[in-house]
């Protein structure tokens, strides 16, 4: 029970400051410094996967899903 608490509130706090980020800093210009020369907030918008992985392809969307369906595949054989 003490895991799913704390993992609702690092939900909350991520989603949190996620908003606070969109609402507050510009897209791709602006940036707000918590900790002046250690931590710097920026708003930058990924459209690809992890790392900006595909990111100007096309095409992309399908090949993510079918990635996925092959996984959602080879767990559920070996789950049986």
């Amino acid at each position: 029970m003490l895991f799913a608490i704390i993992a609702a509130v690092i939900l909350i706090a991520d989603q949190w400051l996620k908003y606070w980020v969109t609402v507050n800093i510009t897209l791709s210009t602006g940036s707000q410094e918590l900790i002046p020369g250690v931590v710097k907030l920026v708003n930058i918008h990924n459209s690809g996967a992890a790392f900006g992985l595909l990111d100007n392809v096309d095409y992309a969307r399908w090949i993510f899903l079918a990635v996925t369906a092959v996984f959602v595949v080879v767990i559920a054989v070996l789950l049986v």
